[in-house]
């Protein structure tokens, strides 16, 4: 019997609860041991600017949200937690521990008996001035709802033939979760909608039989709730795996976000996920989401990785309390992480008429007396000034705010601060037409120049959620070693490329993955 001892998070630092406030250079978190660092220093935010809607005449509670996120994409990230009406109440542990409420709720149609309850929650939390995400566990249909049962096998295309038990199910399930939204849609609540997610698992009955019946079903939902239903509140998630691939892509007009998860907890940018999922869905112009995690992404390595997801959704239970509450409070209290408090009132600042075209905003910085650069970052330099400008070829006014900026006048398009540590100031435009649009500066940390890694190039062990087999995959040989609760080693094996492993004589319980490749990374994985 081996026993491995092995530390998964660092120390990090000691903030007061609820002062959110810029991070010193000399606060930044540690890294962990072999970690990977994506991209360059100089590497170039995404920016979303202008994208309708897929759902034709949606209402404008989703128009304005939409926009809203749009408008934060590459920026800011926006904080979410799932909320389950069993076991803890999340949002108020978020808030004892943090001082801060999440921006997003996340709620979940999974059992009927919950749904009156959860579709409540999601219209106080909207009135309350935040913003709700909802999914759909559907169960198998011809097999029942809730989690167990959504990830039976059933053959998909029973959906849609007449007279079997399938498309009854199929049909009445559809019926019954369009009706729940339509409560949300006349309570004027639009939603972040995310059915079908981890879309390419494999685990979940949606996912199991290729992309093209996946596909069949996604657009089928979508042809029901918007075309038949006539809903207008939904914004349409693709909720991708780890591992995205451009095959389940069911095309642009059926999808407002794309996104991935993933439970490794690792507390880095994930950066390779999130430019696979820019790949995966053809480069087109969405807000990216890390719509599922076991843990924060770390907010400046996000922004110097280039990978700012428009927000992320913490998992419910134990998967919130595990988080290491110093770096909760870390994230929570970021400059770069947007909280309930923080949010606008969306319709009324975003809701502006369809007439009205967003600005294009230049973004200029220099250092001392230099020449300006056309860039809305820079590194810290402690003591340096830094000036930001701003241009643009529409009239309004502007309004600044951060890193000691401020709006004297606000017809001022430059500002010139002294640096003393990491940072984002917002100059945020409203034109004579009433459209509004943020322009950010951020001031960030300087890391070493690092080649852009693929996320195929890291070694994965998935689904995190294990049965009878996981399956490890890496571009180069693996070995995988799993350890029990204790740090007791249960299993070692090397992979080449892929393989699945037999894990069905475990007991149930928690265990983790080591897994030494090209680069090393440690997994929480449950055995149910």
């Amino acid at each position: 019997m081996r026993i491995v001892f092995f530390v998964l998070f660092v120390g990090v630092v000691d903030v007061a609860l609820g002062q959110k406030r810029s991070i010193s250079e000399v606060e930044i978190l540690g890294n962990m041991p072999d970690r990977v660092h994506f991209g360059k220093q100089n590497v170039s935010l995404r920016f979303v600017n202008g994208r309708v809607l897929s759902t034709p005449n949606p209402s404008v509670e989703a128009v304005a949200l939409y926009r809203y996120l749009q408008d934060m994409s590459g920026k800011l990230m926006l904080s979410g937690q799932m909320w389950v009406p069993w076991g803890i109440h999340e949002i108020e542990y978020i808030q004892t521990k943090t001082g801060y409420k999440p921006a997003i709720a996340g709620f979940d149609y999974i059992n009927e008996p919950s749904n009156a309850l959860e579709t409540q929650r999601a219209i106080d939390y909207w009135r309350g001035g935040g913003i709700v995400t909802f999914m759909w566990h559907a169960g198998a249909p011809g097999i029942g709802e809730g989690y167990e049962n959504s990830k039976a096998t059933i053959d998909i295309d029973r959906c849609f033939i007449e007279g079997t038990e399938e498309y009854e199910d199929f049909w009445g399930d559809l019926k019954r979760i369009g009706d729940w939204l339509q409560k949300l849609e006349d309570a004027n609540v639009p939603v972040i909608w995310r059915p079908f997610h981890e879309l390419d698992g494999h685990w979940f009955w949606w996912s199991k039989q290729g992309p093209e019946r996946f596909k069949l079903l996604w657009t089928t939902m979508y042809d029901y709730l918007v075309n038949e239903r006539g809903l207008s509140n939904l914004i349409w998630t693709l909720c991708y795996t780890a591992t995205p691939d451009s095959s389940w892509y069911p095309g642009d007009d059926y999808v407002d976000i794309a996104g991935a998860d993933t439970y490794d907890n690792l507390d880095d940018s994930h950066a390779g996920m999130y430019h696979a999922v820019v790949e995966a869905v053809g480069q087109a112009d969405f807000p990216i989401a890390f719509h599922e995690t076991g843990n924060l992404p770390q907010p400046e390595e996000c922004i110097v990785d280039g990978a700012m997801w428009s927000w992320w959704m913490v998992w419910h239970t134990d998967w919130l309390t595990q988080v290491d509450e110093d770096y909760l409070k870390y994230n929570y209290q970021h400059h770069l992480v947007v909280t309930h408090d923080e949010l606008p009132d969306i319709v009324s600042e975003y809701g502006w008429d369809a007439a009205c075209e967003v600005p294009e905003i230049q973004a200029y910085v220099k250092i001392g007396d230099g020449d300006w650069e056309e860039s809305n970052r820079i590194a810290l330099n402690v003591g340096e000034q830094v000036s930001f400008r701003v241009a643009t070829d529409d009239a309004g006014s502007w309004d600044w705010n951060g890193y000691g900026t401020s709006t004297a006048d606000q017809s001022q398009l430059e500002q010139t601060v002294t640096m003393d540590k990491l940072g984002v100031a917002k100059a945020t435009f409203t034109s004579t037409c009433g459209v509004t649009y943020t322009q950010t500066f951020h001031v960030t940390n300087a890391l070493p120049n690092q080649p852009v890694l693929s996320i195929n190039s890291m070694p994965m062990v998935y689904p995190t959620e294990m049965y009878d087999h996981v399956t490890v995959a890496g571009e180069k040989p693996v070995d995988f070693i799993l350890l029990d609760a204790r740090g007791v080693e249960v299993l070692s094996i090397q992979v080449k490329e892929q393989r699945q492993v037999d894990v069905s004589h475990l007991i149930s319980g928690s265990y983790f993955a080591v897994l030494r490749g090209a680069s090393n990374r440690v997994v929480r994985l449950i055995k149910k």
